[in-house]
């Protein structure tokens, strides 16, 4: 049986979605697989070797950034469901704005 990624909640998209994850960082780039070969450059690798620990410092601090931002906002809001349906009837008052 197929089902929406975006309902199933061990998936990436559910995870993006519900902003439960940071997914969608510049940290992450750093990771990704490349196809590409490139030439040993003895330089290169000890720049890497150096940004690393700089690297791992950042994405902890963003890490822990989100992880702050969502507890605020369960406690300020109560659920992301209740501060979705507080952002549709907004929507739904809008032409009283203009």
């Amino acid at each position: 049986m197929k089902r929406n990624p975006r309902k199933v909640k061990w998936t990436k998209a559910y995870r993006r979605v519900h902003r439960k994850d940071m997914t969608q960082d510049s940290t992450f780039e750093f990771e990704r697989m490349r196809n590409k070969l490139e030439r040993y450059d003895r330089n290169l690798i000890e720049n890497v070797f150096k940004a690393i620990p700089k690297i791992d410092k950042i994405r902890v601090i963003k890490e822990e950034r989100h992880h702050k931002n969502r507890s605020l906002l369960e406690s300020s809001i109560g659920s992301i469901e209740e501060k979705d349906a507080a952002f549709t009837q907004l929507n739904g008052l809008a032409f009283l704005l203009l």
